[in-house]
């Protein structure tokens, strides 16, 4: 126990009162005794009291008195404690003195009591002394307010700043307009009696008016004139000297704008009505820093924020090269270590499949996934593999992930047993998933005249760009936020790139890991094709593989039969497809002619829909063009010889070989220049 230690007495002590605090002052074993100080609640008193040593320790053994901490504050500076006094300084307005100054004032008072406090307290009535002291001084000084300077030095840490005045409730008392109708406040300066009081009834009126009124795409001011007109029945005047201002055609009172505001402050928070004001993402907005989205995760792929985004300017269409929409890019942002961690495409929109694909790349090997695309990449320059514990989407078309599909006999496991959690989060709140959304490409813009770029870009070399684009944004963008002291210590460059590879080194890493052939199954789609004589067809694209030959499958196929499979398709890029095949994924490449441009082999889906369909619509055109084309042949034969293209008779039998026919075989010869040997 030291001075200033606070002391309670659970159920009172010889004077003591339950549960109020005392504080020790001092222990004077030549006179055996122990003394300890009260404080008034408003730090305005002190009193002394003093008990003798032994009935002290006694009531210590026992539990009569209970130490419980100290204050390095006197209790009534509470409001300002740990506040710099150049901060208290500065929130004053136009001060007489300084804090310094009167601090200094009431410590000279007390500086000889001080000097000789150790003869105070051990004598018989230290506060005789104190009051005697007091009636010394010149001018004289109040007794009680020497002792109560003089006790709070000593038990709080002997420091000049324990004897600051009290000013913390200063201004902050609440008065209610009274019934005398009195004007509170100061006056303004069109008049004393130139506003109402804000009574109750008015007040209450304010905060309806403000409630019922409120619109976020109005003004302040928009506001505060409905509620006059509308809640106080006010009009609009205008004065002998052209000014605006509010009437009441009653007399009854109303409220000028600082009683409007004044008031609204009192009863609504500031966070409060910056929401009603603002909206919830303005107010969000405009808060302050609340802590970091990956304050609270230990692992890589422990979460990961998907969000789509459309980028700027138009790429080239397949057949015509004309100006279309670009490709949609769903992003996968891992939100321990900020790395691109999962790439999705679908054209012109966002939508399930681009989700879908975004899983997928997750779920294989980079490497792999841009060869699909026909892009070569090295491992160690995307590393990042395994599905995620948890997902956070928005309300977007990835919020029906995992909800079985019900246009299909049978769900395709949409269930995803890997996965922990979905999270969907709100509408229209980016912060939500502040993770992803900042890390999305930026384009800078200008108040020029619009213009749009056309890139001679197709969908697939647009996909291979942005595949680029993450591996750059991984091993170039700034992570130093989520950077440890650790990292620090081994020393690297702050990218997500490294972030991610020091975690999963480490063993840090909440990924599963799952087979390509589950991958495939899961996350791609599904598409009729079907196995014929020379190779499988895809919307009329012929594809191949040496394993699905090594099945003999098609020695099994008649001639002209074929075999109904289910294919499995990345939408944005048809170089390759998967079959099933009696339970078994094969993978097939696109069966190049030699004579086919190698830019042929990376087309999308729907480009391949669309060569399907006017492969389709060249065949029914030959179809109805044929029998023209025939009868035309036979016209022009009948032109030329005077006979019909069939003419002639169909008889029983072989030819017959008698001396006529050797005869006409002899002028054949002879008309061909062979009949002379």
């Amino acid at each position: 126990m030291i001075t200033g230690s606070k002391l309670k007495a659970p159920e009172g002590f010889k004077g003591l009162t339950k549960d109020v605090e005392y504080y020790f002052l001092a222990s004077d074993g030549k006179a055996n005794r122990a003394r300890l100080v009260f404080f008034d609640e408003k730090g305005t008193t002190a009193s002394l009291l003093t008990f003798s040593r032994p009935e002290f320790d006694l009531a210590l053994t026992n539990g009569d008195l209970v130490e419980c901490g100290s204050d390095a504050t006197p209790p009534w500076l509470k409001a300002i404690s740990g506040i710099s006094v150049d901060q208290l300084e500065k929130d004053r307005v136009r001060p007489k003195k300084s804090y310094d100054e009167m601090v200094n004032k009431r410590y000279l008072a007390i500086a000889n009591l001080v000097e000789d406090a150790e003869h105070i307290l051990s004598s018989d009535k230290p506060e005789s002394i104190i009051n005697a002291y007091a009636d010394q001084q010149s001018p004289k000084l109040v007794g009680a307010r020497l002792r109560f300077w003089f006790f709070t030095y000593l038990v709080f840490g002997r420091s000049k700043w324990a004897l600051m005045p009290n000013f913390g409730r200063c201004g902050k008392g609440k008065r209610s307009q009274g019934a005398d109708g009195k004007i509170l406040g100061r006056p303004p300066k069109s008049g004393l009696k130139s506003r109402f009081p804000a009574t109750p009834e008015m007040q209450a009126s304010i905060v309806n008016g403000f409630i019922k009124y409120n619109d976020k795409t109005k003004t302040d001011a928009e506001i505060f004139g409905d509620v006059l007109v509308g809640e106080f029945g006010c009009f609009p005047l205008t004065t002998s000297k052209g000014k605006k201002k509010f009437y009441q055609p009653d007399g009854k009172p109303f409220p000028t704008k600082g009683q409007y505001d004044y008031y609204l402050g009192q009863v609504i928070s500031t966070k409060a009505y910056r929401k009603a004001r603002r909206g919830p993402s303005g107010a969000r907005a405009k808060s302050g820093f609340i802590g970091s989205f990956s304050h609270d995760l230990v692992n890589v792929n422990q979460l990961v924020e998907f969000d789509g985004y459309n980028p700027k300017g138009k790429i080239s269409g397949l057949l015509e090269g004309s100006a279309i929409d670009s490709a949609c890019v769903v992003r996968g942002v891992c939100g321990q270590s900020g790395a691109v961690v999962a790439l999705g495409f679908s054209e012109n929109k966002e939508n399930m499949e681009a989700y879908r694909m975004a899983l997928f790349s997750m779920a294989i090997s980079k490497v792999k996934f841009a060869s699909l695309f026909g892009l070569i990449i090295r491992e160690e320059e995307w590393p990042t593999y395994g599905l995620p514990q948890n997902i956070v989407f928005d309300r977007g078309p990835g919020s029906t992930m995992g909800v079985p599909i019900r246009s299909e006999a049978v769900a395709r496991g949409e269930m995803m047993s890997w996965l922990s959690r979905l999270e969907l989060t709100p509408t229209h709140s980016g912060q939500s998933k502040a993770t992803v959304e900042s890390s999305h490409p930026r384009t800078k813009s200008d108040n020029d005249q619009p213009t749009h770029f056309h890139s001679s870009l197709n969908f697939v070399e647009m996909s291979k760009r942005h595949i680029l684009q993450a591996i750059y944004d991984n091993h170039a963008s700034d992570a130093e936020g989520k950077m440890t002291p650790d990292m620090f210590e081994v020393g690297f460059s702050p990218t997500p790139h490294n972030i991610y590879k020091f975690y999963s080194d480490l063993g840090y890493d909440a990924g599963t890991e799952v087979s390509f052939d589950y991958a495939v199954r899961e996350f791609l789609t599904p598409h009729p094709a079907h196995i014929k004589r020379s190779g499988v067809y895809f919307y009329g694209r012929k594809y191949n593989s040496s394993k699905l030959i090594d099945t003999e499958v098609f020695d099994r196929i008649a001639l002209n039969g074929q075999i109904s499979v289910t294919a499995y398709v990345m939408t944005m890029c048809v170089r390759h497809i998967w079959i099933e095949l009696e339970g078994v994924l094969y993978e097939l490449d696109f069966v190049k002619p030699a004579s086919v441009h190698p830019s042929s082999v990376d087309i999308s889906l729907s480009d391949l829909q669309v060569l399907n369909e006017n492969r389709l619509r060249g065949k029914a055109q030959l179809r109805e063009e044929q029998p023209a084309i025939l009868q035309d042949r036979n016209a022009q034969f009948l032109h030329a010889t005077g006979k019909a293209w069939d003419s002639g008779t169909r008889k029983l039998g072989r030819p017959a070989k008698g001396g006529a026919a050797e005869r006409d075989a002899a002028d054949q010869k002879r008309l061909m220049g062979k009949g002379h040997d």
